[in-house]
């Protein structure tokens, strides 16, 4: 489109989930997508999650990757990973 709209959805009990392989597939991209923004600011909520987290996570949750997207994410995590690990020289 050529302009954004707010989009927003309730969270409640009917739509909790006890296992992250248990949500939708776009949710758990996103929310890989969400943890690199985290990571690559440096943001103190992250807690444990790695950037092998990210990839993990994005891997398995690719979906249908039509146009390569989220594969070209995915190759930026890794060379973000490869960045941070030099970012010590």
């Amino acid at each position: 489109e050529t302009s954004s709209r707010e989009m927003s959805t309730a969270i409640d009990k009917g739509n909790e989930y006890k296992k992250i392989s248990d949500t939708p597939i776009d949710s758990r991209f996103a929310t890989a997508v969400a943890a690199f923004g985290q990571l690559i600011k440096g943001d103190s909520h992250i807690n444990q999650f790695t950037y092998d987290d990210v990839i993990s996570l994005g891997r398995a949750s690719i979906g249908d990757d039509t146009y390569g997207y989220r594969t070209e994410f995915l190759n930026l995590a890794r060379l973000a990973k490869t960045a941070a690990a030099m970012g010590g020289r």
